[in-house]
């Protein structure tokens, strides 16, 4: 689940399926397939593989600012992971959102998602119930996230070695 920070607020990135609301992009794990394969390849498929699927794999397993949240609803375990925007992409997200609906063919089958956008973290009319159910751990993750960073900026002078050894 990606998030971007755009003056001061925070939007998720989240798709349409078919009518209602908009939700997180991801499906099904396949046979043999690890929770980062499944990842990766359904985000791959839904953005009609804008970013190629060896770079998402590689940055879901190596970036230091992804998180994953896990949840079990109805039996089944959903797997989230949150991470900013750039983490994951390159291209503006505003771009990105653009580049999808042009590549966008009207009536093909294959169309996973109707619609993507950026939804405010706060906008829960817009979003589906799974994503309502686990957005205050998002936000709270996303707030850890951005102190953690806040405070790495702004001891990143400060000689803990020096500390530790006193």
């Amino acid at each position: 689940m990606p998030y971007v920070e755009i003056d001061d607020n925070i939007y998720l990135l989240l798709g349409k399926a078919n009518v209602g609301n908009y939700g997180y992009l991801g499906g099904t794990q396949e046979r043999n397939e690890g929770v980062i394969q499944t990842a990766a390849r359904e985000f791959w498929e839904e953005t009609k593989q804008l970013i190629p699927v060896r770079e998402l794999k590689r940055r879901l397993k190596y970036s230091l600012d992804v998180d994953v949240l896990r949840k079990v609803y109805k039996n089944i375990t959903y797997y989230f992971f949150v991470m900013p925007w750039k983490s994951l992409c390159d291209m503006h997200p505003r771009k990105f959102v653009e580049s999808w609906h042009r590549q966008q063919i009207p009536g093909d089958r294959f169309n996973e998602k109707i619609d993507i956008k950026l939804v405010h973290i706060d906008d829960q009319d817009q979003m589906t119930r799974t994503v309502r159910m686990i957005i205050k751990r998002v936000k709270n993750l996303i707030l850890f996230q951005q102190n953690f960073k806040d405070f790495l900026n702004y001891h990143q002078n400060y000689d803990f070695t020096a500390m530790i050894a006193s």
